[in-house]
């Protein structure tokens, strides 16, 4: 008997750390969202948002997915999964190996981590973004050699390309901004791309954050095992924890970035963050501040038509 092992064994709920996975990777695989696409982050008292908030009833407004996935707003990837349909975002989950799901899952909360599901298929599925759309099963071992050096088992991992190479990419560039101007700034390697999404279940039980660069791919959960609220002063434990170990292993190696290997599909537009539409000369002069940057999409699904918030 081997013991538990949380890595394998705990099932906890992945609070946000899910919504790549249930929404933001099937909804541009298919073509339904895109990074730019904007929806309405606001309080509902009524309808089929009802009694749905965000982290301490921050409230945001018209936001990009990009933008909404930096900052971890629940509202508009409830809307995103009502948008794309709550059986794709479970065909997606299952496809990279998630083996947790019930139909009792199959409800929009399931953008916000109303699920169990294990460290390991946590980082499995983040690997697939990370290898461009490609499920690769993880496995402890390759082969088993007796004493006379004869092979006596050998390991066949399963692979599946689970979303294009593309969309993979796309993915892979939202998930920069939660390091770039989200709650990941922390876990930045000098010279190395970083992706990554935060997360965390009811009542700060469950604390989480999954993330890659171009050479390696983590999950880190952090919590107790009989569940109790995570009290923790210095923010993102889960996230100091990872921060650690990839800084250690990544020492030594030459700087890589994501764009370095973009596929030929993706292109760029420079878009306005309130409609997610080409720019016109007003977006950069929004009393907020410039509202204009450089997204990216898949080919064939980039916005044609001009920003109909600054006219």
């Amino acid at each position: 008997v081997f013991g538990w092992n949380r890595a394998t064994d705990a099932l906890r709920s992945p609070g946000s750390t899910i919504k790549p996975l249930a929404v933001v990777s099937p909804g541009i695989d298919k073509g339904i969202i895109t990074a730019a696409t904007v929806f309405d982050d606001i309080s509902y008292s009524s309808g089929p948002y009802q009694g749905f908030k965000n982290y301490g009833y921050a409230y945001k407004g018209l936001i990009t997915v990009r933008y909404a996935i930096a900052a971890s707003q629940n509202i508009p990837m409830l809307k995103g999964i009502t948008r794309i349909g709550v059986q794709t975002s479970m065909d997606f989950l299952r496809s990279v190996g998630i083996s947790t799901l019930r139909e009792e899952n199959a409800n929009i909360n399931l953008t916000l981590g109303a699920l169990d599901v294990s460290p390991l298929e946590m980082a499995a599925a983040y690997a697939a973004i990370a290898n461009d759309g490609v499920y690769i099963e993880p496995t402890f071992y390759t082969k088993v050699i007796d004493s006379e050096g004869k092979e006596v088992l050998v390991k066949k991992q399963e692979r599946r390309t689970v979303m294009s190479s593309a969309a993979a990419y796309v993915v892979k560039e939202v998930l920069t901004e939660v390091v770039r101007s989200g709650a990941g700034g922390y876990t930045a390697i000098p010279g190395i791309s970083v992706a990554a999404k935060t997360g965390t279940s009811q009542n700060d039980e469950d604390r989480w954050y999954c993330g890659f660069t171009p050479y390696y791919t983590a999950a880190t959960w952090f919590g107790f095992d009989k569940k109790e609220t995570v009290v923790y002063a210095a923010g993102n434990p889960a996230g100091r924890i990872w921060d650690g170990v990839m800084e250690t292993i990544h020492q030594g190696l030459s700087g890589a970035k994501f764009s370095d290997t973009m596929p030929n599909g993706v292109t760029t537009r420079q878009v306005c963050k309130s409609s997610g539409l080409l720019v016109t000369d007003f977006c950069s002069n929004d009393p907020r501040g410039n509202q204009v940057y450089t997204e990216y999409f898949v080919k064939g699904t980039e916005p044609t038509t001009a920003c109909t918030c600054h006219v």
